[in-house]
């Protein structure tokens, strides 16, 4: 996966760490804590800041869950191709509204569910969503994915 990948909630600094490590030339990361060796020291959900931050190609992050429904529409706007977002398991169906709107974007093939699969490990009550910026771009991403596999996941505590 080439281009910017950005972890606007990076916390410990997991899923950049684990791209750079797999070779991503421009991973950028932020977090508002004070303790988080990071790029961007913002709150995430100010659309002001990321005026700040800027746009990147993909956005690979695990925010706080209780957030989820605000930082979404915030990643999608920020990001030109697509949005990994770890979520829990049952998220995109404990909202009425949250089931429409993905089942919509499934509907339109902008939105890919993923368990994470660590062998070894049982599988996590949690998955990652991925909603692409447009339907050419989830075209794009998966045509040059080069056997791109998404990072382990977090911890769901």
């Amino acid at each position: 996966m080439g281009g910017t990948i950005f972890d606007p909630f990076a916390g410990t600094g997991a899923i950049p760490q684990y791209f750079g490590q797999k070779g991503a030339p421009r991973v950028y990361s932020n977090d508002i804590a004070p303790q988080s060796s990071v790029h961007y020291q913002y709150d995430a959900l100010s659309r002001i800041n990321w005026e700040c931050m800027g746009d990147f190609d993909y956005v690979v992050t695990s925010p706080p869950f209780e957030v989820l429904d605000l930082a979404i529409p915030l990643l999608l706007e920020h990001t030109r191709f697509a949005a990994f977002v770890h979520v829990p398991g049952d998220y995109p169906a404990n909202s009425r509204y949250r089931t429409q709107v993905l089942t919509a974007l499934s509907y339109s093939l902008r939105v890919v569910y993923g368990l994470p699969m660590v062998p070894g490990r049982p599988i996590r009550p949690c998955i990652w969503l991925c909603i692409f910026k447009t339907r050419t771009a989830e075209r794009a991403l998966w045509l040059d994915s080069d056997g791109f596999r998404p990072p382990p996941s977090p911890s769901c505590d």
